[in-house]
């Protein structure tokens, strides 16, 4: 990332706290506390990472396609069970805990024991309409199984969401780090001992209650479960949190109406081939989440200096792009040796194409993933909400039209649904950047992003060429020559460096 005049707050690493100027140095506190609770929250990833790429590697080579499309159409169903339980609260609570001054307790209080209840009533119409609609055994116990896990998640939610309010990232990554190994762990041994498709639920919903019991004992550690329950501030959050319901309904139903289409269109085994791809492509999207997850805090709280905020914004965006970049190339040209090198059945060589697919939107993915706390931050979440009410139309009514069309001309509807995934991103993209405030994003932004793009063109070209090779020298190649790229077209500078190191060994106001 180059520096420029228009970002003050980088420019210059002052001395001693006793010479920098109050404001810069309230920016250079922020920036230093986006960077260690990015730090806090990478520290930990990587034990997340291994437990999703463990999960991605396991589940499709013991259960096949048949079953794994079972397991993905369940999670659907849960899915939306959850999303009647979230109400959109927890965004909605990490932004107001970032921004109270006074003890947040009896919000996050409340917020708990309003989620608690939707779950339950929630929980208990889901196994109703579960047993109406589905005819298949298996299919309905997975429902019934994956939906508690799914209500235990959102009841979770609201604690991650306060203490990523209160900026505890790295009480909120290790435990979420430990819960994944044990349900990692879990799912391993259940598999080995050839269980089956619900054990695998079933180490959902214990990993879940591991999570909750740790996550309640952190928030109650430092007060954040204080007061008295009040049924005011349940209206003030269902009320807060309703543009945030609106985006996450939208969200949900165009990222996972593909699924319900292809169950309906196409065979379980297709549904298990989108849902090994899809696995396969999430697993680059930890530093992206690292990054939002952090910067959101920050953004919340800066909301009223323009200048921080600007900043902030701006190098998220280079940032995700830089690192998403090089995942989205490797993924394109490597994924018939991600198939192999992960041991999948044979039938799973249908996943490549749609690998190919989802991948190629990772960069857009990371971007939005930035612009959505960034509006929502602003109070433009209700803007932010109707496009995705826009996308969750537009999503379906393509599907419908490609799922068909794909299964007719490649046997594969996955393919169309990956494809119409995609573009809903460049959608959303497009959108997002229109509802932007005019100068949050400067010519800098846009010049650090075609730099990365630039680098990853001259990593793709490099593994082109080499394609002949292994997977194992492949990928050490394409990061050597990524790294290079960026170095070359000055994505990021020595000056860059300099500077997040004189970030970290700053001081960080609290």
């Amino acid at each position: 990332m180059t520096t420029t005049p228009a970002d003050p707050a980088v420019l210059t690493v002052y001395p001693s706290d006793e010479t920098v100027p109050s404001k810069d140095q309230e920016h250079a506190s922020a920036a230093r506390r986006v960077i260690r609770n990015a730090l806090a929250l990478s520290f930990a990833r990587p034990f997340t990472w291994l437990s999703a790429a463990g999960l991605t590697v396991l589940l499709p080579g013991y259960l096949g396609d048949v079953n794994l499309g079972k397991i993905n159409a369940a999670f659907a169903f849960a899915d939306w069970c959850g999303l009647l339980v979230s109400l959109g609260i927890t965004t909605y609570l990490t932004k107001e805990v970032a921004r109270q001054k006074a003890e947040p307790g009896q919000l996050i209080l409340n917020a708990l024991v309003l989620r608690m209840a939707l779950a339950l009533f929630v929980g208990l119409g889901a196994v109703g309409v579960a047993s109406l609609v589905t005819d298949d055994s298996l299919s309905r116990q997975l429902v019934y199984l994956l939906s508690i896990h799914m209500m235990l998640t959102v009841i979770g939610g609201v604690l991650t969401g306060a203490l990523q309010g209160m900026q505890q990232m790295r009480c909120v990554a290790t435990i979420d780090a430990f819960s994944k190994l044990a349900l990692l762990g879990l799912v391993g041994v259940f598999l080995f001992e050839g269980l089956g498709p619900r054990s695998v639920a079933v180490a959902y919903i214990v990993s879940d209650l591991i999570a909750i019991s740790w996550l309640i004992w952190a928030v109650r550690r430092i007060g954040g479960l204080a007061g008295s329950i009040n049924l005011h501030s349940w209206k003030a959050l269902m009320t807060g949190g309703l543009p945030f319901f609106v985006w996450e309904a939208a969200l949900l139903t165009y990222a996972r109406v593909d699924v319900i289409l292809l169950s309906a269109l196409a065979t379980s085994a297709v549904v298990g081939w989108y849902y090994a791809a899809y696995r396969i492509i999430s697993l680059p999207l930890f530093l992206p989440v690292i990054l939002m997850t952090a910067i959101f805090p920050a953004l919340s709280a800066s909301v009223h200096d323009s200048t921080l905020f600007n900043l902030l914004c701006r190098r998220g965006v280079v940032v995700a792009v830089l690192t998403t970049v090089p995942m989205a190339f490797g993924l394109i040209l490597l994924a018939d040796k991600v198939i192999d090198l992960f041991g999948y059945p044979a039938s799973f060589s249908n996943s490549v194409a749609p690998i190919a697919l989802l991948a190629a939107g990772l960069p857009l993915v990371a971007v939005n993933m930035i612009i959505a706390p960034a509006l929502s931050a602003l109070d433009r979440q209700r803007r932010w909400a109707l496009l995705g009410v826009g996308a969750a139309v537009l999503n379906p009514l393509s599907n419908l039209l490609a799922i068909p069309l794909t299964d007719r001309e490649f046997g594969n509807a996955a393919i169309g649904a990956a494809a119409v995934t995609t573009c809903t991103e460049i959608y959303l993209l497009a959108g997002g950047l229109i509802l932007l405030p005019r100068g949050v994003l400067d010519g800098s932004t846009y010049a650090g992003v075609l730099k990365c793009l630039l680098a990853g063109l001259l990593m793709a070209a490099a593994i082109w060429l080499a394609s002949d090779f292994s997977i194992f020298v492949l990928v050490p190649l394409g990061a050597v020559v990524y790294g290079l790229g960026v170095i070359f077209f000055r994505a990021i500078t020595l000056s860059d460096l300099r500077q997040a190191r004189a970030y970290l060994r700053g001081p960080v106001e609290v």
